[in-house]
């Protein structure tokens, strides 16, 4: 595992990052079986933004490209209105190995 601190100045929030390596894991690329390391990034915010967020990536390291990528975020960003929801969820995936034009 790594981890790293930021601190965005817009919003007055510090975000803890941490990595950690999950292992090879096999995955499927537009039926081409690759294997890709599997990453966890997970960030925590703590000030006027509060919340976490979960990064999965599956790489492949020669050459480096993302095949997968699961993301979920959930945080609240405080405003003169109140209390702002912030949720983002997505997956991603890579169809091929080959660049179309």
């Amino acid at each position: 595992t790594w981890s790293f601190t930021c601190y965005d100045q817009a919003t007055d929030t510090t975000i803890d990052w941490v990595y950690e390596v999950v292992g090879p894991e096999t995955v499927d690329v537009g039926g081409e079986e690759v294997e890709a390391l599997h990453l966890v990034a997970t960030e925590t915010n703590v000030g006027r933004t509060n919340g976490t967020g979960t990064h999965h990536r599956w790489i492949l390291t020669d050459p480096y490209l993302v095949v997968k990528e699961r993301v979920a975020i959930d945080n609240t960003t405080e405003s003169p209105v109140g209390g702002v929801d912030y949720v983002e969820r997505y997956e991603i995936l890579l169809t091929s190995l080959v660049p179309t034009p």
